[in-house]
């Protein structure tokens, strides 16, 4: 029953409208506000990192971080915890085995010049228009930007037919047995990721 599977490769008005909302997301910007970062705040920071004095590009960061998420170094949250907003201070991190998957960083004590920029307030979304595409892209209207988006995400479908028959044969399958090597496998992979 695995032969003869239809996809289809058609783009939608769907598939554009969830990429022009990707877009629309990854604009967003906040409301600068000023005071101390506290635990739980999403704040803007940049910082880098030196090993041995030697600036790294690997710990250059520049980003939106809520404080206590889990989503940096439980250091790094302690060190901007506290902070007034426009404050820049060095702290010394000891970076674990496999935080950042380099030899050249991990397991190496780093010294991080963090500036904090704002705290974040209420988040402003970009209203789609001409003047959106033509500042996140090379096109100077929606007509041309969506135009554009249907194409590349025509030539995505195409290329990505073969995962897309094979989705389908999955969905529709069931499952005997698994190969004992494939389970182990599996399991490893598993494991990996809880220690990165």
């Amino acid at each position: 029953k695995y032969k003869g599977i239809k996809v289809s490769l058609k783009v939608t008005k769907e598939d554009i409208q969830s990429e022009i909302d990707s877009a629309l997301e990854e604009h967003i910007s906040y409301k600068k506000l000023k005071g101390t970062a506290e635990d739980g705040d999403m704040v803007r920071v940049d910082y880098i990192g030196e090993i041995d004095g030697e600036k790294m590009d690997l710990t250059a960061f520049d980003d939106y971080v809520t404080l206590g998420s889990g989503e940096q170094l439980s250091e790094f949250d302690h060190a901007i915890t506290g902070m007034k907003t426009g404050e820049t201070k060095t702290v010394s991190i000891q970076i674990p085995n496999g935080a950042y998957g380099d030899e050249s960083v991990d397991g190496k004590l780093v010294d991080y010049t963090i500036h904090l920029s704002y705290i974040c307030g209420d988040s402003i979304e970009p209203e789609y228009n001409d003047a959106f595409v033509q500042s996140v892209s090379e096109y100077q209207t929606t007509t041309e930007y969506e135009a554009y988006l249907r194409e590349m995400l025509k030539q995505q479908n195409e290329e990505d037919k073969k995962e897309y028959a094979w989705a389908e044969v999955f969905e529709n399958t069931k499952i005997i047995k698994y190969p004992e090597k494939d389970i182990k496998q599996a399991e490893n992979i598993v494991l990996q990721g809880y220690y990165d």
